[in-house]
């Protein structure tokens, strides 16, 4: 990742935080910050095997191509604290149910988490479901990230595993989370 300016003291992560979609041409940031956020995040909850099989997976043609796919549909939002990169989300329309969508690549950069990125990031994506017409959310996560998305009401529909290359998968939460709530508030506030 490119160096850029750091916040100044009195600025908050609110006042340099910006939110916004992401082009081609940050796609070797979004990886960094996938692999950065991997390695810390993740690490801990895995062995060394599916650690390395998951952080080359990020490297693979297949993901490479669902990122390409998800900023061409404006689907990828990227978390900018100043010009750098600090944490993406993306989300996409399930095939098997029109009214639900999926969140994908939510990643917060390691000097970045418990900072409210993460919130801003979920907040962002399940609003932009809600006015593209969805009623419920969906994710599949590790464990590492289990608790951020119980705590914003995603609730466990089925535990799994999730390949990573050849014979490799990590486990990995199936979830799920209804949207009517949001979408009613959040609307008739704009």
């Amino acid at each position: 990742m490119t160096e850029h300016a750091k916040p100044q003291p009195d600025e908050t992560l609110d006042t340099v935080t910006s939110l916004r979609s992401l082009e081609i041409e940050h796609a070797s940031d979004i990886r960094a910050l996938h692999d950065a956020a991997i390695k810390s995040a993740v690490g801990p909850f895995l062995t060394e095997v599916e650690m390395n099989a998951y952080r080359a997976f990020i490297q693979t043609a297949a993901y490479s191509d669902g990122l390409v796919a998800a900023v061409r549909d404006g689907r990828m939002i990227g978390a900018f604290v100043g010009g750098f990169l600090a944490g993406t989300v993306g989300w996409q329309h399930t095939l098997r149910v029109d009214e639900t969508a999926r969140v994908r690549w939510l990643f917060v950069h390691p000097l970045f988490t418990d900072r409210g990125i993460g919130r801003r990031l979920i907040s962002d994506v399940e609003l932009r479901a809600v006015h593209s017409g969805c009623r419920r959310m969906t994710a599949q996560v590790t464990r590492a990230a289990l608790p951020f998305f119980e705590h914003f009401g995603y609730t466990v529909s089925s535990q799994g595993t999730m390949p990573v290359s050849s014979g490799i998968a990590i486990p990995v939460a199936h979830l799920r989370k209804p949207l009517l709530h949001i979408g009613i508030r959040n609307i008739t506030h704009h």
